[in-house]
Formats: C-alpha cells, sequence, structure tokens
C-alpha cells in the first residue's frame, strides 16, 4: 500500500505531505491511462455481478446488444455474462455491501472496457460524482 501511494505521489496524484487526492491529476489519470494501467482481462461466460455498461449507473443509458455483459465472476450472481476479472478480489464483496462503491466500481469498469459512447458517458458520471464529493478539489 506504501509503495502504491509513493508512485501516486510521483505522478502528482496523492500529495504524501497533505495526504490529499488531486481531484484533476486522478481525473486526468483514470481517463486517459487506466485501461493501460489495469487492462481489462476478458474470460469465458460465467455467472456473475454486472459491471461497465451492464450495471447501475450506465445500464439504461446506452442502447443495448445482443452481446454477453461483462460480469465479476460470483456463483451466487443472477446474471450470466462474460467475465470481467474485477480491479481487486473483494470487488465483488464491497460492491454488494455499497451501492454507491458498486457505481463508482462499476464507472471505472466503463472506462477499461467500455467502447467510446460508454467511456464518454462513465467519464462524465464519475466527474459529476468526484465534484459533488467531499472534499472535492482539494490539493
Amino acid at each position: 500500500m506504501q509503495r502504491a501511494l509513493e508512485r501516486l505521489a510521483v505522478v502528482r496524484v496523492f500529495d504524501t505531505g497533505r495526504r490529499r487526492v488531486n481531484v484533476g491529476a486522478c481525473e486526468e489519470l483514470f481517463v486517459h491511462a487506466l485501461r493501460f494501467v489495469v487492462p481489462a482481462v476478458v474470460g469465458g461466460e460465467t455467472r456473475g455481478l454486472p459491471t461497465a455498461w451492464a450495471a447501475p449507473p450506465l445500464v439504461g443509458h446506452l442502447a443495448g446488444n445482443d452481446d454477453l455483459p461483462p460480469v465479476w465472476p460470483d456463483p451466487l450472481g443472477e446474471m450470466r455474462g462474460l467475465e470481467l476479472q474485477p480491479l481487486h478480489p473483494r470487488v465483488v464483496s464491497l460492491a454488494q455491501a455499497d451501492p454507491e462503491m458498486y457505481e463508482l466500481l462499476a464507472l471505472v469498469d466503463g472506462l477499461r472496457v467500455g467502447d467510446a459512447r460508454a467511456r464518454a458517458l462513465a467519464v462524465r458520471m464519475l466527474r459529476e460524482r468526484i465534484l459533488a464529493s467531499p472534499g472535492a478539489g482539494v490539493a
């Protein structure tokens, strides 16, 4: 964890002295580099929890297609789709416990695996949430 924060400090996303996130730099990192830093690993068909454009808040905003939706693997999941490896092994349990965090993580996956329209909508929705959050614009 410490090394990750040190790396974020080097690229000025995190101010170690003030222990604050630079929101503008964080947004730029997510929008332009996330899919390269944490590439999406898509597997075969599985049962799981929907993510990206198949999950709130993106679901319903984009025209549907016949492709299987991306899902985080979960044996108790109610949707069949293509496995998308989550950012962290505990993403599914975190998303199930916190609906707001679920939406944020799904939007991040929209950046990782979405087409141009899905990515643009995910960027807009993430920006709205970040600017509305307490402490926005800090650092």
